[in-house]
């Protein structure tokens, strides 16, 4: 009985480790960090037999026990830093980890043997990099395999970049009103984060939730807030006293357009927006 229970824990276990969406690899390109969805150290192992080592305390968002930092300069793939999954230092991910502060796993002292701290040419490597942009269209929560708006993927052989193109993803019927939803929620939060919130925050407290109705010709028809008193006289007087605000964040997206989105329709739109006012900036926490 105790054998099935410990089998049956670590099925559920190593199912969830790939189940989980995987913190990327991260790579400089034309001086810019992006987020990579290919991990070419274990192109390496898999050379070196080295696939089963011990991956050390590790989390299901980063279930290879590492994550690294390339950089492709002179048409080449330079393998420039192995770090420990936990925070990362420019993406400020936090993956879970409960490990102690000085352990280092097996294959964090494989990787040391044998690069050191030296930047790498990465000539083992030949395949395909692969860098979303742009938003989601389709989330899948399983590795790498969401797909984005679009995939920047760069073909390499032995560490040489042959070349690099774009593709643009097809969104499935069935995504389009997400897509679309989304969209919308960053065009007009784009232009009410033009506003001079330091001024309407000493004036009003102008950060809270909002909602916005999109009408059917595509036009800003109404804002109003979000508020969860019981009362309808509380509600009102809510909205009333806070009337400032939501005149300016209109009078800042009335000029919108936003028919395109609704893909002729002719149905009305409605999104919320939860802003936050932290450390001098607006914030979207949606």
């Amino acid at each position: 009985m105790h054998r099935a229970i410990i089998i049956l824990f670590l099925v559920v276990f190593f199912h969830d480790l790939r189940a989980t969406p995987q913190i990327p690899d991260y790579l400089i390109y034309e001086g810019k960090m992006v987020e990579l969805f290919t991990n070419p150290l274990e192109q390496y192992l898999e050379l070196k037999g080295k696939t089963d080592i011990d991956r050390g305390c590790n989390s299901s968002a980063c279930s290879r026990g590492y994550t690294a930092i390339w950089e492709l300069k002179i048409g080449k793939l330079f393998l420039t830093e192995i770090k420990r999954c936990g925070i990362i230092a420019t993406a400020g991910v936090y993956t879970g980890l409960e490990c102690g502060e000085n352990e280092v796993s097996e294959v964090l002292k494989y990787f040391e043997n044998q690069f050191g701290n030296k930047v790498v040419f990465a000539d083992w490597y030949t395949g395909k990099l692969i860098s979303p942009q742009g938003r989601i269209i389709n989330y899948v929560h399983m590795g790498y395999e969401s797909t984005y708006a679009k995939e920047r993927h760069f073909e390499i052989e032995k560490g040489v970049l042959l070349n690099t193109k774009i593709l643009e993803n097809e969104i499935k019927p069935e995504y389009f009103d997400l897509y679309n939803h989304n969209l919308v929620i960053d065009t007009l939060f784009h232009n009410i984060a033009k506003l001079d919130w330091k001024s309407l925050e000493e004036e009003f407290f102008c950060a809270d939730t909002y909602s916005i109705k999109i009408n059917k010709r595509g036009k800003v028809a109404k804002v109003w807030y979000e508020t969860y008193f019981d009362s309808k006289w509380e509600r009102f007087w809510y909205n009333v006293n806070d009337l400032g605000c939501r005149r300016k964040i209109k009078k800042s997206i009335k000029h919108l357009r936003f028919d395109k989105y609704l893909k002729g329709q002719k149905k009305i739109m409605t999104v919320q927006l939860n802003l936050d006012w932290h450390n001098g900036k607006l914030r979207l926490l949606n």
